[in-house]
């Protein structure tokens, strides 16, 4: 399900992008109107679009600069110290064949907020924004359980074609470098997937990684013993009784 392909991930003006995608159901735009104002009050910029290849609406929303750093306050979120130690050594000449130009991407400037932190930010606040009277009326969850709404979800940065001619978004340089069968030998961009699907995901790749390295050891070692025991056996041939 996709909102209007002639704006792309941006709502009309072609500036600001789209954080959020909320598909609506024609009888609940009027039950949701309390929704909408809170959700504005919180900051949210909202804007109401016809689907092109479906009959549906779609909430599409965005988060401004200012409201996004007053919740990543608020929520704890992107701010987290990162520590970086960066030594200038000459890196081994084989190495750089299982390298990628996104294997080590600098760390995030101060104030700025990744892809995967600002889809927190905003998913907090559809869950914390009231349609109700009721305290169990909250929250983007709750909408979709009492079928208000059909679903909600982020979207990605944008297209990934093989015909676009330079990288414009993060999405673009992980489909190109990662996760593209022709670079299957090379090293995973740990930086790059955390920068764009956060820390846990990037963890779980991070492990991933050290454990085939160490199915790699096992499996050249393995295959070393089965061709020393091939050469012992045809040395050394077996009396027949």
């Amino acid at each position: 399900m996709w909102v209007p392909v002639q704006y792309g991930c941006f709502f009309k003006d072609r500036k600001r992008t789209i954080d959020y995608v909320i598909v609506l159901k024609e009888e609940s735009l009027k039950p949701l109107g309390t929704y909408i104002r809170k959700l504005e009050l919180m900051g949210l910029e909202l804007e109401v679009v016809k689907g092109e290849t479906v009959e549906k609406r779609f909430l599409l929303v965005h988060i401004p600069q200012k409201a996004l750093k007053h919740f990543a306050k608020v929520y704890n979120v992107g701010f987290e110290e990162r520590k970086v130690n960066i030594e200038m050594v000459k890196p081994i000449w084989y190495s750089r064949v299982y390298a990628t130009p996104i294997s080590h991407i600098p760390p995030k400037e101060k104030g700025e907020f990744t892809t995967a932190e600002r889809i927190i930010i905003v998913h907090k606040l559809l869950e914390n924004a009231n349609f109700g009277d009721d305290i169990s009326e909250k929250g983007i969850s709750q909408l979709i359980r009492v079928r208000l709404v059909e679903t909600a979800y982020p979207l990605h940065d944008g297209r990934v074609d093989n015909d676009l001619l330079a990288y414009d978004h993060d999405r673009q340089l992980l489909f190109h470098h990662w996760s593209n069968f022709g670079v299957w030998y090379k090293e995973m961009p740990l930086d790059m997937i955390q920068k764009y699907f956060g820390c846990e995901i990037a963890f779980y790749f991070a492990w991933l990684e050290f454990f085939n390295h160490m199915l790699l050891s096992a499996a050249l070692l393995g295959g070393f013993v089965v061709i020393l025991n091939i050469i012992l056996v045809m040395s050394f041939p077996i009396n027949q009784m």
